[in-house]
This record gives C-alpha cells, structure tokens and sequence, in this order.
C-alpha cells in the first residue's frame, strides 16, 4: 500500500489524515508539512500547497448534517466531533515463538498466514479522540497505562480502530504502521 495518497479528496500520509483537496489547492496539516508530501500534492496532484493548523483533527471528524460539494466531496469545516474506538490485539500465548515480533514480510516468509484475530488476544479497547497512529505508539509503547493488560507496544501487534460503521486495522512493523486486512 503507498504511504502516501489521495481517496475521495482527502490525503493520507504513513497512515494518518493530513489534508484533504479543493478546487484550488491541497490543504495540508502543519504537522505533516513534509517535502515529500509538497511533492505529492503538487507533482502527482497537481495541486498548489496551503498549510494550516488542526487539520488533520478537523478530518478525525464525522459527517455532520454537512453539505457536499458538486463534486460529491465533505467539506471539512461542515464536521462534528466523533469518537473512534480502538482496539489493541497482541499474539496470545499458544502462538508459535518463531511467528512473535517479526514484520509482515517475515510472517510470509516463515510460512506464517496473514495475521486474524484468532491468533490473537485483544489487551486494550477504548477510545480516541482522533486517528493518530503516532499518538498510539506514543501512549503503549513508550509507557504504558495501568489499564493496559499487555506488554508495550511492539512489533506484530495490530491496532484496530473503528467509528462504528467501518474500521482498519495496522500490523506494527519495526519501520510503522502497515494497513492490514484483519478478521
């Protein structure tokens, strides 16, 4: 999957929302003021860049009673607060040592199938105020909340968050957050 793309106007940058696209310009987070996301709005998108606080908060957010453009996009200022539900999966203790801690690429390599929840036990479930995979890392890997019933954060846990309707779940890689196919 790239790391960096346009879906029905808004763009993703490693996993997170960073800015979405009007008729004139991409609008970017500051946050996430990068090159090469400059690069990708104006080279691939053809875009002109306009930086701005609190946008990647703002597209956190769910559809309100909004108003849709002509061209069938949210507009992002149109947006009421939600929140998302997230949960923590880490390998159960009958896994395989040899399958523990290892990225994707090992998995398949070692013979593993794609990681589901079968294989794995949910240690944390909550909520968030926005979707912020650096957010996570920061808050169970660097030190973990008491209400946490696995250990930190590490390579091959799954974070799954969900709005309710629909959700998508990250393989922690030694390098991020990989998206993931996981049931």
């Amino acid at each position: 999957m790239r790391q960096i793309y346009e879906e029905n106007g808004i763009i993703h940058y490693y996993g997170n929302l960073a800015g979405y696209i009007t008729e004139d310009c991409a609008v970017i987070d500051a946050i996430f003021d990068k090159n090469d996301l400059r690069n990708f709005a104006m080279g691939e998108l053809g875009k002109s860049v306009e930086v701005k606080d609190g946008i990647s908060k703002r597209l956190s957010l769910e559809e309100g009673e909004s108003k849709t453009g002509t061209d069938g996009r949210v507009r992002p200022g149109e947006m009421r607060l939600k929140t998302l539900g997230i949960q923590i999966f880490q390998l159960g203790k009958e896994s395989p040592l040899e399958e523990r801690f290892i990225s994707l690429q090992k998995r398949q390599e070692r013979g593993f199938k794609e990681p589901c929840k079968a294989e794995y036990d949910l240690v944390y479930e909550g909520e968030v105020e926005r979707f912020d995979l650096e957010d996570i890392w920061e808050r169970f890997a660097r030190s973990v909340p008491k209400d946490f019933g696995g250990h930190a954060l590490s390579i091959s846990d799954v974070v799954v968050f969900t709005d309710g309707e629909s959700e998508r779940s990250f393989y922690l890689e030694q390098s991020g957050f990989t998206e993931i196919e996981f049931s």
